[in-house]
């Protein structure tokens, strides 16, 4: 059947902000909920903390465990974004809390139904607001169609397992990565970074093909990866594409897999990144081509411990940038026989870690090909033992 969103919500409201001129308000053991953190799907605590007498002196309003909450404004993808509150959280004036009526809807149906509307959502507000944003009276309009609870129950069963499972291996990957820093102090302890890295390996950077040019990026098919997109971790896949030909008429240039990425221009200067393929990437990135003395596991881990370093070195500069020629003089470790005692073991940690980023990219698109399917009801999932 079909319902309004306010028909099958006990209470849709928003929040508000202590003020940041009293320090009494703030760094106490209440959650705060601004909109930004939306960005999680699952909310398990918020970034800052405020004081009794903070909410007591504020307009912020309590959104408890099991609701679902919305962005109601903010910059770039923020606003439309959903969560569901994993904990009872206060919430600031840019966030919508939707407290579902459990007699009609489950919550975390709700959050499905919510999170699978994004474009719908970002559609409304750029329509009806000229700051654009989404209002309480926007959303309480807004249709919803709801299937009886069993089956809203099975659909629900079904989505979360898949989050659940992504969650999992995250977790598995913060630990492997905490492995990974004990394994490096370990061996190293004691062990002087006494040599320049541009003695030991070959470095690179890339290059943009002509924007200008639409067939060296139209039906591209080699990544090619900017500085933005380096994660700390594994890169599996790029936001752009680029030709063959787009590769031979620019000064990128493909780099084989598991190759090390650092940025050296701009907000992004001494993040970091690895290739899981050959790819390519644009001017702004350094590549560190790894050799059968310093492998990749060893030139990603230097990476890491070298970010604050760079970062360092970008703010002593005019234009906030780096240059390969500073990243060569980065010290590594000369005595190759400890370097080959970190990497037989850091390869293993750090192969574990890029098949549950892997899955999770498979388990985030199944997800993501379900929702709408299930939302709709074109998937029939009735007569299925869930």
């Amino acid at each position: 059947m079909k319902y309004k969103l306010e028909e099958v919500c006990k209470r849709i409201y928003s929040g508000g902000t202590p003020s940041t001129k009293n320090k009494e308000y703030w760094d106490g053991d209440l959650m705060w909920l601004s909109s930004g953190e939306t960005r999680q799907r699952f909310i398990y605590t918020t970034d800052k903390k405020i004081t009794e007498l903070g909410v007591k002196k504020s307009s912020t309003k309590l959104a408890e465990k099991d609701t679902v909450v919305m962005a109601s404004a903010g910059q770039g993808y923020t606003r439309g974004q959903v969560s569901y509150l994993m904990e009872d959280m206060y919430v600031n004036q840019s966030v919508l809390v939707f407290e579902a009526n459990r007699e009609m809807i489950e919550p975390l149906y709700l959050y499905y139904n919510l999170d699978s509307r994004y474009n719908e959502l970002r559609q409304l507000s750029d329509g009806t607001s000229t700051r654009g944003s989404l209002s309480g009276r926007i959303v309480k309009g807004m249709g919803i169609d709801l299937p009886p609870l069993e089956i809203q129950k099975k659909i629900t069963k079904m989505l979360y397992s898949i989050d659940k499972k992504i969650e999992v291996n995250e977790a598995i990957n913060r630990n492997l990565e905490d492995q990974l820093e004990l394994l490096w102090n370990t061996v190293f302890e004691n062990v002087e970074q006494d040599i320049e890295l541009g003695t030991v390996i070959n470095t690179t950077s890339g290059g943009t093909p002509s924007r200008k040019k639409s067939e060296y990026y139209e039906g591209g098919h080699i990544n090619w990866i900017k500085s933005k997109e380096l994660n700390k971790s594994f890169i599996c896949d790029t936001e752009e594409k680029i030709t063959d030909i787009g590769l031979e008429k620019s000064s990128a240039k493909l780099l084989p897999a598991y190759t090390t990425l650092i940025a050296m221009y701009g907000a992004t200067v001494g993040e970091y990144g690895i290739i899981t393929e050959n790819m390519t990437c644009n001017q702004a990135i350094c590549a560190l081509l790894e050799n059968e003395d310093y492998p990749s596991s060893y030139l990603f881990s230097l990476a890491k411990h070298s970010k604050e370093k760079l970062m360092n070195m970008a703010i002593g500069s005019a234009q906030q940038n780096i240059s390969q020629v500073l990243i060569k003089k980065l010290l590594v470790h000369s005595d190759i026989e400890k370097v080959g005692e970190y990497c037989n073991i850091a390869d293993i940690l750090l192969k574990r870690v890029e098949l549950n980023i892997k899955e999770n990219i498979r388990l985030n698109n199944l997800r993501d090909t379900l929702l709408p399917k299930l939302m709709s009801g074109d998937l029939n999932i009735s007569e299925l033992d869930i």
